[in-house]
């Protein structure tokens, strides 16, 4: 009876080791447990801080790109590109340009242009290099690039109007000239009928009588 007693005291006694070495086991796993869940708090935390950070960033740099582009834009206002204009070897520029306003209706003097030059190197004879046209003055750009479409409107009326088409259009920035082309894609998809540009501004409009909308950046696509 008394080695069954002992026997069953040792056993007693082992269980509550093993029980022992388990409570330690648990608390060192709550413990990791605490621990971790507190580092993917601080994680998370930190995660917000940078992604509020990068949005403040980002409207940073919205904000200097906007400005940027005034800037930018301000300093094109009184210019005009010219695309399509017949080009010759040792061609006076300003002098075809003053003829080509002529042709459509529009007095333009050399003293009206501060600087005229074409854009970039010759790659293909058949396909003239832009013209750009600085200094016209807003009044002057405006009748020109009203005149040029009027003519373009006769020419594709025309049974027997030449294949050439000169465009006059305002001078753009880069980036106005890239969110311009997305603008007219956006339109196309989105049913919008009017796209155009005035001063460097972009606008479109859903149909005839409604408001026009300025587009600044793609955001306002949204």
């Amino acid at each position: 009876m008394e080695k069954k007693i002992d026997a069953l005291t040792a056993a007693v006694s082992s269980l509550s080791k093993d029980l022992g070495h388990i409570k330690s086991s648990q608390d060192l796993m709550s413990k990791k447990y605490d621990d971790l869940l507190s580092e993917y708090k601080k994680v998370n935390a930190d995660q917000k801080e940078l992604v509020k950070k990068n949005r403040k960033l980002e409207e940073i740099v919205l904000d200097m790109r906007k400005r940027l582009e005034i800037m930018e834009n301000d300093k094109l206002v009184q210019d005009v590109e010219i695309v399509g204009m017949q080009e010759r070897d040792k061609e006076d520029v300003g002098a075809a340009v003053i003829k080509l306003a002529a042709s459509i209706g529009v007095d333009l003097q050399a003293k009206d242009i501060k600087k005229c030059y074409r854009i970039g190197n010759v790659i293909d004879k058949e396909k003239p290099r832009v013209v750009v046209v600085m200094g016209v003055g807003e009044d002057l750009k405006s009748k020109l690039i009203k005149a040029s479409r009027e003519n373009i409107r006769k020419q594709r009326g025309s049974s027997g109007a030449s294949k050439s088409v000169i465009y006059i259009n305002e001078r753009l920035t880069k980036y106005t000239r890239q969110l311009f082309m997305r603008t007219k894609e956006w339109s196309k998809e989105n049913s919008f009928k009017f796209t155009w540009i005035k001063n460097g501004n972009i606008f479109i409009r859903k149909i005839e009588g409604e408001r026009a909308i300025r587009i600044s950046s793609e955001s306002d696509f949204q």
